[in-house]
């Protein structure tokens, strides 16, 4: 397989993806990795740190409303 830095070229790789809720969170940007989730059917909400670098996890965690929604999420 084909990688585009940590994205997968082939959308086959992505066809899991579209019957699931998503939220990234980065530091750097992550575009191919979210049109390629969203050319698979996926749906994702999209949040860049600016300056976090890998460390994004910390400004995700402070966010209420994203602790929320993933507390909220259920498998279908």
């Amino acid at each position: 397989m084909k990688r585009i830095g940590r994205v997968f070229e082939q959308m086959s790789d992505f066809r899991s993806l579209e019957q699931a809720a998503h939220r990234a969170f980065r530091g750097v940007p992550a575009t191919k990795m979210v049109q390629a989730v969203k050319k698979a059917g996926g749906h994702v909400r999209y949040t860049e740190y600016a300056g976090t670098g890998h460390n994004s996890w910390d400004k995700a965690y402070e966010e209420k409303e994203a602790i929320k929604w993933l507390l909220s999420q259920r498998k279908k």
